[in-house]
Parts: structure tokens; C-alpha cells; sequence
């Protein structure tokens, strides 16, 4: 029987991927993402990338209802909508402020990754009227972007 043996399970400088490795680019982070060889399946490697794409849909959805119906109200303090001092065309955008953080622990609060990916929507999607037209047209956007840009 074959030995499982993981060479790492996070690690941000990986020096080359292996045959049992692939790298993954979540948010603006890429890492590498070790398994056993057993693992290393097409199948596999389309679930992770799958994982992504849910992360930022439940993320997409929950900064929707933050600034919609103001529930949860603790998420509802996190997001603030992005102010010029002059009135610009982008003003009408319903852009996000991305707040500042110094480690790249701090980028994965939500206070900072739900901002990045609200301001990575297009703008029809963002300014949708119910929660179920968000949700239909952020499928239908992600999976676009599946479709164009696969995983590999």
C-alpha cells in the first residue's frame, strides 16, 4: 500500500509546483496546494476551484444584504460605501471602501475581501432591485468567467 506523504499544505513560496501540487489564485493571494498523488485528479482540482467561486458568491450575497436590508447588523458596520469629496461619474457606481491592512492575514477579514469582491461586479449586477435577481445574475456571471477562464 502506498504511503500518504503531503509535502505542504499552505505555503506562499513554494518553489516549484510538482506533479501533486497545483497553485489556486483566491482574492489577490495566490498559494499552492499540496496532496498525495492519489488525490491529484481533474475532478479534483475542479472542486477546489469551485470553492472559490462559492466563497465569493457567499460573500457577494452577504455584502448584498448588508447593504439592503441592514441584517446582519454586525456586517452591516464592516461595509462602507466608497465617498469623493466632488460629485464624479464613478460617484453613481456603488463602489465599496477598500480599507488598508498591513498583513495578509488582515485581507482576508471581511471587512476587506467583501469589499474587493463587490467592486469586482458589474454594475448591473450590483444594482439589482431583489436578492433573488442578485443571486440569478451573480450565477450567471460567475459561471461566465468559469466558462472563460477554466481552471488548470
Amino acid at each position: 500500500m502506498k504511503s500518504l506523504q503531503f509535502v505542504s499544505v499552505y505555503s506562499t513560496s513554494a518553489p516549484r509546483p510538482t506533479a501533486s501540487s497545483f497553485s489556486v489564485l483566491t482574492g489577490h493571494f495566490p498559494f499552492t496546494l499540496s496532496f498525495p498523488s492519489v488525490f491529484h485528479c481533474p475532478s479534483f482540482v475542479f472542486r477546489v476551484a469551485k470553492l472559490e467561486w462559492r466563497i465569493r458568491f457567499k460573500l457577494a450575497t452577504l455584502t448584498y444584504n448588508a447593504l439592503h436590508t441592514g441584517r446582519p447588523p454586525y456586517l452591516t458596520d464592516l461595509v462602507q460605501f466608497h465617498t469623493t469629496p466632488k460629485s464624479t461619474r464613478s460617484s453613481s457606481t456603488q463602489l465599496l471602501f477598500v480599507p488598508h491592512h498591513n498583513l495578509s492575514f488582515g485581507s482576508r477579514a471581511f471587512r476587506v475581501s467583501a469589499p474587493k469582491v463587490w467592486n469586482t461586479l458589474p454594475l448591473h449586477i450590483r444594482q439589482s432591485q431583489s436578492l433573488s435577481t442578485f443571486r440569478r445574475h451573480l450565477k450567471t456571471h460567475y459561471f461566465q468567467l468559469h466558462v472563460a477562464y477554466p481552471a488548470t
